[in-house]
């Protein structure tokens, strides 16, 4: 590693390149870093390179060391040293969100952590000292954007039929729900709600962006139109046939459920089934009462 001053530098730039001190200062407010690395490059090129050695592990190398080493040398396990004081040990972690009085919460936890020390037993799973995280407080934006509910992207096709709710309700309209996640029609793993002027309500569900979907059904709904054969459209480009001449401007979609499996994993498409079925159940969406010509148990069996 080379350690360079600057009026190294200058002279070395001088001598080189026969430069004047005026020229060399407009030379160095111009352009000080390539000029530095210029030179710095000319003085290591033109040094005597350190020899150096590079020693590779064969066989016969592995082996010599082998031919000394006890068992239980050979045996042990190696790799990184463990990060905690005593090995073995789970640091107790404290949590909390950031805060004016941060100092005042880590200097209480220091000050009766020797308490938990006094106890052989919890002495020997902990550390000598807390840990503590602070998680990101709360700003404006989390106090007044959306939260929950169903919302338009505002940045695709597919939000002129999102409806903007945090509520939806059954076939009847005599039960009322709320919508426990944020959903916009960017959001995968949705179960949705669409509806259209008769107030006929689907549940569906899609593992997809939910804008992909809702336009699958509005293309639907539109090629119904030149069906010969009304029978054999689907449930909803069926009803809007027979009913709304196959105008898609009176459907209307909103988001309802979501599922969000935890770090073990799981099949969203299973999860996804369950939900559909039981707001199925819940929402009384069967036909005649709604557009869902049936309902599956499967999901629940296996």
């Amino acid at each position: 590693m080379y350690s360079v001053s600057l009026p190294l530098l200058m002279l070395c730039y001088m001598r080189h390149h026969r430069t004047t001190p005026r020229r060399l200062d407009q030379c160095l407010l111009a352009n000080f870093y390539a000029l530095s690395v210029s030179v710095l490059m000319t003085i290591v090129l033109n040094s005597k390179p350190r020899s150096s050695r590079v020693i590779f592990n064969n066989e016969d190398t592995i082996i010599k060391r082998t031919e000394f080493a006890s068992r239980e040398t050979l045996l042990a396990q190696t790799g990184h040293k463990s990060l905690n004081k005593h090995q073995g040990n789970v640091p107790v972690r404290f949590i909390t969100s950031f805060n004016s009085e941060w100092r005042e919460i880590s200097g209480v936890l220091r000050k009766h952590w020797p308490v938990l020390l006094a106890d052989e037993d919890v002495a020997s799973h902990i550390l000598d000292y807390p840990s503590v995280t602070w998680r990101r407080s709360k700003n404006l934006k989390d106090m007044t954007g959306p939260r929950w509910g169903s919302f338009q992207c505002g940045d695709c096709s597919a939000c002129q039929f999102m409806e903007r709710t945090s509520t939806f309700s059954n076939s009847s309209g005599d039960r009322v729900f709320s919508v426990t996640h944020f959903i916009n029609c960017r959001t995968d793993n949705v179960i949705y709600f669409a509806k259209c002027a008769c107030d006929l309500i689907y549940i569906g569900m899609t593992t997809r962006e939910l804008r992909v979907r809702i336009l699958e059904h509005v293309r639907d709904i539109k090629n119904g139109a030149m069906a010969l054969d009304i029978e054999t459209l689907k449930t909803i480009p069926k009803h809007f046939r027979k009913y709304h001449n196959s105008n898609p401007k009176t459907f209307k979609v909103r988001g309802i459920d979501r599922v969000q499996l935890d770090i073990r994993g799981g099949n969203y498409k299973k999860e996804l089934l369950k939900k559909e079925t039981r707001w199925t159940v819940e929402l009384n969406t069967l036909a005649p009462k709604g557009l869902n010509e049936y309902i599956s148990f499967k999901s629940f069996l296996g």
